[in-house]
Formats: structure tokens, sequence, C-alpha cells
């Protein structure tokens, strides 16, 4: 849609608008009272919301040409104001488009007077629509209008959904040992926000250590300030070969792409685009970019080459990944040839089932619309590679534009490939001997069709809504005869020879309880029993002849070019690269083969690791939640020992082999330099833990706070001379004013240099850094150092025995309204913890993919936390915004959870989805549609449109759509009445400030590395 969400219409179209209501004696045409683009978008209304043009047209102006609110009016009219709906106006000002003489609002007055006096016209208006129900329109619809309203919002321009947030950056662990490659094991990318595309697309290419060897040795000229162009060209070459570098000699786990994604981003904003890379069409943009600037960078080395066929063979990029292929046909009754260079050739994946499939589909020869459509000449073209490109790659196109949404939606659909191709069939060499064949293929598939109609006229049997299979026909019938017992015949007959008929049996007041004849003779039920008998034999044997037919039809289609003559061509698949989520974005990785040791490795950012062949096929071939393939890279099977050429750091030219060296070195200096910390800290601890002195401090608590009470007790404040003991109780005052003094500033200098970033949160390391932080009165915080002391003091040395009463005796004799402050901030610190205890715990059964336990504790850490928070004093509680994002993306994931129940074959779990959602997801809805964030709100509005796709699935067998239809009002229900709330976490366990730290900073880690949260990249 062309509106933006706050769209404003322009001065003349809203004075022409608003005409229509001022004029009150000249009926008039909506149409002609907006503008061109106005009316296109009360169209789209009319469409998505199935309001005749009177209704869109009112709501659009009353909405003030907000599309939003003009959509909220159509469906639903209750959301209009009171002051609206309860006046007692008795006439509709805005019907068809006139105005009445006798009832008409002024929209003369002031804009907020006018802007009321619209809103009363459209409520009348919108009353009198509502009061009679349109006919034809079930509640299924309305509320499938609703779903598409919320998805016409959703794509309009400037409102597309964030695929990133801040927190998810990925922040480096802090211990480098995380950092360091493990041996034998391929180096990954680090995500710096939205570039795993990149890591997918590269790290394939790179993994061709042909193309490796291409790029490492490749020469680059000095960069042209003046040429934009070849400088992005060359800046991106050169950042690539030092990454390629890298990749084959670091030490380090994963290396940082950077200023390669940077160049790349603006190379392809200076071509126009305004991309930003995510979505498939813009990593197809990408992979074609590169092959570009790779394209560019080798022509330069072989410009010397006469012609042009002699620079592409002579440019080893043009061998490697680009092919040729012909487009031979008839247009307009005349022939035509043109030959067609590719690099990333494009798949169909939708109405195809595989790969062979698609390629036929697309290469044989078909029909072409002519641009004359008053041509009578057939136009018809088919295709032919000419040349097939060392490593071929398929972009398979997974997105379609839905018109009916106006929005672009993936296709999910199963899409096979195998692990070895054959390309005889479509080089030119063979068309003769592929076209023969294709017409046999193609009769097979007639008789396929025909054989599987006649296939499906026995197993489908009957009329109206319900089918059936013949034979379960047959068997009912024989079933219904049999169970009612056989009257004997009778041989009285009179001398005509009449027969008897048998009078059927006396009710007596009551039918049967089951369906059965209510009387049959011996002889007619034999007679029938043999009939249905014979029948469904004959049934049974046609159905196994035509099942038979079709396995053989089938087999024959499988073989066509299953021979010697037609397999001369193989090509290895060599890379898979998935993506996992929706239209609008998501996660890319790459599955990649390495031929040396046989295995498939999944390279997903910084983590790889080893796979099955069964895992890649599960989430590659599509039908598998949201993930499936886009892209496959296959190599020449004759030209595998070329392109698979093993490379050695040692082969690495000098400057980048120094490069590798140098980052080496600073990366074990960075090794060498965090064991000396550690072995320090932990030397430290032993000697703390070893020092029996009366002066040493034994703090349980908090390892990093040490107070000096014990070493005051031998030290005077004043000369600091040893003393045996203190004078008076002034001496002691002072002493703990000091010791509170000193404390307090030693907070403070904590607070003022810890990171607000960092991967600690000093406020769980203790109730001190808490109050600092949050602004605490000053006696609160002293009050809190105080209970420290008396907690920590463990001498029984007499001076220390006094400091200790005189705190005790401190605490206990506090100000009553002290003592209330008090009691308000240590439950405001207890509320705190469990805020961070309950999202830590779920936090961690997030990550291990329990959806079910992990909603409800994070569910309970938001509301706990909303309790705390305070405009003025933002450190009271968490990060709002990082708690409603992993209660987003757990809701999410329990969603898709239970999708996968519903889909399953066993029909048994689809119950347990629907109530997955039904206890856990509904519940949430109410407080995401109100939440401040728009991201909660999308999340609702993704989840009903999950759920709404199916209605119009053929896939839905009759009980799952019993199912779905019984559930869907559930989630239409933005109201928290009648919905039970979700349940509360059970019983946290005791945990000690340290444990909560050590799991908050693990926590921290992980979601910083991007590893619990794949679903946005």
């Amino acid at each position: 849609m062309a509106h933006s969400k706050n769209y404003q219409p322009g001065t003349e179209s809203h004075d022409s608008r608003t005409a229509v209501l001022q004029d009150k004696d000249k009926p008039m045409d909506c149409s002609d009272q907006v503008t061109t683009e106005d009316n296109q978008v009360i169209q789209q209304l009319c469409e998505v919301t199935g309001a005749a043009y009177d209704q869109a047209f009112n709501a659009f102006i009353a909405a003030n040409g907000n599309v939003e609110n003009a959509l909220t009016f159509l469906t639903n009219p209750e959301h209009i104001t009171d002051g609206t709906s309860q006046k007692g106006m008795q006439t509709s000002v805005v019907k068809n488009c006139q105005t009445s003489k006798d009832d008409v609002i002024d929209l003369t007055k002031d804009k907020d007077e006018r802007d009321e006096d619209l809103e009363k016209a459209i409520a009348l208006s919108l009353q009198e629509s509502h009061s009679s129900a349109p006919q034809g329109i079930t509640a299924e619809e309305q509320d499938i209008s609703r779903v598409l309203e919320a998805s016409l919002i959703e794509n309009k321009p400037g409102l597309k959904r964030k695929r990133g947030d801040p927190w998810m950056t990925f922040v480096d662990p802090v211990n480098p040992h995380e950092r360091k490659r493990s041996d034998g094991t391929p180096v990954g990318f680090k995500n710096v926000g939205n570039t795993c595309w990149f890591s997918a697309v590269i790290q394939s290419l790179f993994h061709l250590p042909v193309f490796r060897k291409l790029v490492l040795h490749c020469t680059l000229p000095d960069i042209n300030q003046n040429n934009s162009k070849e400088t992005h060209r060359i800046s991106f070459m050169q950042e690539l070969r030092k990454l390629f570098a890298l990749l084959i000699g670091s030490k380090r786990k994963y290396v940082d792409p950077t200023k390669a994604v940077e160049i790349l981003k603006e190379a392809l904003q200076y071509n126009g685009s305004e991309s930003n890379p995510g979505n498939q069409q813009d990593v197809s943009e990408f992979t074609h970019k590169l092959l570009e600037w790779l394209e560019d960078t080798f022509k330069v080395e072989t410009c010397a080459a006469s012609s042009k066929q002699e620079k592409s063979s002579n440019n080893p990029v043009m061998e490697l990944f680009f092919g040729q292929s012909k487009v031979e046909g008839v247009y307009e009754g005349k022939n035509f040839s043109n030959l067609e260079m590719f690099g990333a050739y494009p798949v169909q994946v939708q109405g195809y089932n595989n790969l062979h499939d698609s390629l036929e589909g697309g290469m044989a020869r078909g029909e072409i619309e002519p641009a004359n459509n008053e041509q009578t000449h057939k136009s018809d073209q088919e295709h032919w590679f000419t040349r097939l490109p060392a490593v071929l790659k398929f972009m398979l196109s997974r997105f379609l534009f839905n018109q009916n949404t106006s929005r672009a939606e993936k296709i999910h659909e199963r899409f096979c490939f195998d692990t070895t191709i054959y390309m005889d069939r479509y080089l030119e060499k063979n068309k003769d001997i592929t076209r023969i064949r294709r017409e046999e293929v193609k009769k097979l598939k007639e008789r396929h069709q025909l054989l599987r109609n006649s296939l499906d006229s026995y197993t489908n049997y009957g009329t109206g809504a319900r089918h059936s299979h013949i034979q379960d026909i047959l068997d009912s019938s024989l079933q219904f005869v049999q169970s009612t017992d056989p009257i004997n015949d009778s041989t009285c007959c009179d001398v005509e020879m009449k027969p008897v008929i048998p009078e059927p049996p006396r009710s007596h007041g009551m039918t049967s309880l089951r369906p059965a004849p209510r009387y049959i003779s011996l002889s007619e039920r034999q007679s029938i029993e043999a009939c249905l008998k014979r029948w469904r034999t004959e049934v049974e044997q046609d159905v196994q002849v035509i099942s038979k037919s079709l396995k053989e039809v089938e087999e024959s289609i499988s073989v066509m070019y299953d021979d010697e003559e037609m397999k001369k061509v193989p090509y290895r698949l060599h890379a898979v690269l998935v993506h996992e989520g929706q239209a609008s974005g998501g996660h890319y990785w790459a599955y990649i083969y390495n031929p040396t040791d046989k295995q498939w490795r999944k390279f997903n950012d910084i983590t790889v690791s080893q796979v099955t062949w069964e895992e890649v096929e599960r989430e590659s071939l599509g039908g598998y939640r949201h993930v499936s393939a886009y892209g496959l890279m296959y190599v020449d099977g004759s030209r595998e020992d070329q392109v698979l050429a093993t490379e050695t750091p040692d082969h690495l030219p000098q400057y980048l082999q120094r490069l590798v060296d140098e980052d080496n070195i600073n990366f074990e200096k960075e090794l060498v330099e965090w064991d000396e910390k550690q072995a320090a800290a932990a030397a430290a601890a032993k000697a703390s833990s070893d020092d029996k002195s009366k002066v040493a401090a034994t703090v349980s608590s908090r390892p990093d706070l040490v107070l000096d009470a014990e070493a005051s007790c031998a030290v005077s404040p004043h000369d600091h001379t040893p003393i045996t003991h203190l004078s008076s109780l002034q001496d002691i005052d002072n002493l703990l004013d000091k010791m509170c003094s000193n404390e307090k500033l030693r907070l403070e200098k904590i607070a003022d240099e810890h990171p607000p970033d960092g991967l600690r949160d000093l406020r769980l390391e203790y109730i001190g850094h808490y109050l600092i932080l949050c602004g605490a009165p000053q006696y609160v915080v002293e009050w809190t150092i105080l209970k420290q002391i008396v907690d920590d003091t463990k001498s029984r040395d007499d001076s220390c025995l006094r400091i200790k009463r005189r705190a005790i005796e401190l605490l206990n004799k506090p100000d009553p309204e002290k003592l209330e402050e008090l009691n308000k901030w240590k439950e405001k610190y207890q509320v705190f913890e469990r805020v961070n205890s309950c999202f830590l715990t779920g936090l961690e059964h997030l990550h291990n993919n329990k959806y079910k336990e992990a909603l409800p504790y994070l569910v309970h850490a938001y509301t706990l936390n909303h309790k705390l928070q305070d405009a003025a004093h933002p450190s009271q509680s968490m990060d709002e915004a990082l708690l409603a994002f992993c209660r987003r993306q757990c809701f999410l994931e329990l969603n898709e959870h239970a999708i996968a129940l519903f889909e399953a074959q066993d029909k048994t779990t689809l119950c347990d989805g629907l109530d997955l959602v039904s206890e856990l997801v509904v519940p949430c809805i109410p407080s995401l549609i109100t939440s401040p964030h728009a991201e909660d709100r999308e999340a609702v509005e993704q989840i009903r449109n999950r759920w709404f796709t199916y209605l119009g699935s053929s896939m839905l067998d009759e009980k799952r759509r019993e199912k779905l239809q019984d559930f869907l009002p559930k989630l239409l229900d933005v109201t928290s009445e009648g919905h039970q709330e979700i349940r509360p976490p059970p019983v946290l366990r005791p945990t000690s400030s340290r444990d909560l730290c050590e799991r908050f900073t693990k926590a921290m880690e992980l979601v910083h590395a991007n590893m619990a949260f794949s679903a946005k990249a």
C-alpha cells in the first residue's frame, strides 16, 4: 500500500472530502471527491474488509486519512469512543455519500470540534451498517478480515519489522579461551548485526579450494578515488583476501567481517538499492554483485585476449561460476535464437516437487504470450545449456507476492534435490534425444493422470462432501446386512404358488438402538452377501491392477534418463544455503560438504559443527517448520580434482601470511595475559583464605567487598596507632561513621567505573550497589553498611565486639519514618532479585528449547519488573526491553512448537499443540496487545496469521479443521475477560547473590553471542 501508517492527506484533498459533508443539498459520487491515490486506498479497504465503498469512504474521512484508524472503524465498531456512540442522535448524517437537509453536522467549526463531529458522523453511519448484519458474511470471514487488517497495516512502507535488537549484537566472550579455535575445526564468522547472510554465502565459496586460491593470489590495482565503483570493488577484494587468509590460518574460533560487509552495503546503496540484506532478494543481489566484482577483477588480468569468447575462456571466474544457455523458439511466426550468460540459475519452487521437475518445467518447450494479443501465430520457446560452469549454483525462488494480502510470502512446501544430479538432458548437444524422451514422459504423465483419476474414483467414491473408499462402503453394507438374524424362509404357498411375505415384528414402543435391517429372509441375506462379497473382490482386484499400473508408469518416468547415455555429466552437491523465517526476514546458515573426511558441516555464524545428511535434508527440503534451502551449489564431477584441490597456509602470499602471524601473536598474547590474571587472582584468593590473623576480614557473601571492621579494632581512626580498647562511645561512633563513609565512597567509585553495558550486573552482587545506583537516601545506604559490618565481624576480640554491639544498637533504634523507608527498599531489592531469578530460570529453559517451562518464568519476570519501574530511577528495575524481547521470543517459539505438534502425522499430538496455545499463548495475548513495544503487537499478529493460513489450506483433514475452527476465536479475543491467566511458575529454589551473579553473566554471554535465539540474524 502506498500510504504510511501516519498518512496525512493534503490540504486540497482534505477540503474536497470535507465538502461532501458540507454540501447538504447536492448528492455526490464519493469517488469523485477524493484524489486518485486516496481512491486506491479506499478500494483496498473495501477488498480487505469486505465493506461497501461508501462505508470505506466514510471510515477514511473520519480517520482523517489514517489507514489504521479507518480499518478499526470498519472492522471493530465497538472501538468507537463512548462519547460518540452514546450521543442520542437519531439520523445518519453520512449515508450513501449524501447529506440530509434537516440533520446536518457542522464541519466548519474549529479543528477539535470538527474532528469530534466527523467521529459522530462515521459512528452513526457504521451503526446503521452494522445493525443489519450483511448476508453471506460468516463469523469466520469476519475473523479473517481482522487478520488481514493487521497484515495490511503491518506491510505499509516504513513499518517493516525490525530484524535485530540492540542487545543481540554479538559481544566477544570475556574469556579468550572461549574464542580459541579447536584443532581441525573450520573458522566461523562473527555476526556483526544482520550479517548471517554474508557468512553463509562466503563460507560456501571459501570452501572451494580453487576459488580460495584465485582470491588469495589475485593481483589488485591501486585504488582510484575518482571512481567509486572501482573503489568499492578493489576495497572489497582486499578485505576478502584478508578474511580468506584468516579463515585458513587463524587460531581464533571466528573472524570479524565488518569492513567487508560495510563496503558491500555501500556499494549496493551506490547502485541505487536501498536494500538492507536480509530477505532472499537482497541475498541474491549480494551474490550477483560479488560474482560481478570477481569477474571484473580477473577480467583485468585477461584483457589481452582478442575475442569475447577468448576473454570468457581465459577468465577463471567465468569458467568457474558462469555458464551459457541458448533460448530458441518462434515468436509471432518468426524463429529466434539467443545466447545468455548466467551465474546463479533461478529455479521455481511453486508447483514443483523436485529440482528436475522444476528445471524441466522451465526449460522444456512452452508457449509464450505475444505482445500483440491479436496475433494468430503460435509463440513458444525452449532453453538449452550450451556450456556449464565448474560450480553450478541454483537459486530456489521460495517467495511469492500475495495479491490478496499485498505482501510477500514464503513458500514452505517440500522441494527435493539429490546429492548427485546429471545435467545431460539439459545440454544442447543432447536436445534431439531429450525431445524424444520428453514426449515419452509427457505421454506417461498423461497416462499416469488417467490412472490416478481412476484410482481416485475408487478411493474417494460418493457424492456431496463425504467420500469414502468403495471397499469401505461395501464392507459397511455387508456389516449392516449381517447385523440382523435372518428369518427362515416359509415354504407355505397357496395353490397359485404365491409367496408368503413375512410380517415385520411388532414394535414395542422402541426402535433399534443401532442401525440394522428390521427383517431379512435367509435367502435375501445370502443373495445380498454373495453380491457384496463378489463386488468387494472385484473392486479390490481393480484397485490392485490400477495401483500396479501406476507404479509401473512412475518407474518408467523415473528411469527415463537413468542410462549411461544420459549420465555423463554428473554434478555433486557441495553446499546448501538455508533460510529460517518468513519473507520479511530470518536467519541464514550453510551446510557444506567436506570431501576429505566425507562429512557435512553446519556453518552458523561463529559456530561450526558436524551434522548428518539426515539433518541437512530435514532442514533443507522444506515442510519442516520454517526452514528450507534457498540456494544449492553443485560441483562438476569431471572437474572435482581441479575445483576441490586442497590449499595450505604455507602457500599464502607473504603479506597475508604476515597478517595471519601477527593476528595469532596478538591472540596468543591475550591468552597468556588472561591466564596470568587468573593465576594471580587464584593465588590472592588462596593467600586470603590462609591468612588467620585477627585483622583479616571474613566476608562470605561478597568477596570483592572488604570492610575494615576488625582491622579498625586494633588501629585508632585518628593516629593509626594500635590501641587496646576504645575509650568512649564517641570513639566507636566516629569509627563507624568513617567506615560507612569510606565504604560509600568505594561503592560510588565502582558504580562510576562499571560499564553500563557489561556482562555483570553490580546490583546483584550487593544491595549496596543497588541502593547507590538507584539514588536511595543516605541513611538507607548507611544502615545497609552497618548491617554488613554486623554480619561480617567474626572476631571475638573485645574491641571488635564493642563495635559490633554498637552497630546493633544503632540498627535497632531507627526513626519510625526511616524504618518504613528502610523496609520499602529491602522489599524492592527482594523483588529485584526475584525478577532476575525468574528471568534467568526462564532464559535457561528457553536456551534448552523447553519453551513450555520457560514462558511462565519470563512472563512472571516481566510482570514483577513492572512494579519496580520508576522513570526517575530506571536502575530500580531490569531492562524492560530485554525482558520483553525474551518473553516475545519464547512466545513465538512456543507457538512454532505447537504448530509442529498440530502438523504432525500423529493425530494424537494435534490436541497437545492446541492445548499449549490455549494454556500459554492465548493468556499472553492481552498483555502483548497492550504492550508499549510494537514488536510485541507484531508478534501477536504474526501468530494469528500463522494459524489463520490453515483455513485455506487443502492439506488439513476434517478432524484438524474442526479443532481449528473451535480454537481460532480465542486468538481474536483481545480482552483479558474470560481468559485464564498463565500459570505461575513453580517455586524458585533459594539462590545466593553469587549464584545469581554467575548465572546472569553466563546468560548475558549467551544472549550477546546470539546463541539462544537464531530466529533473527
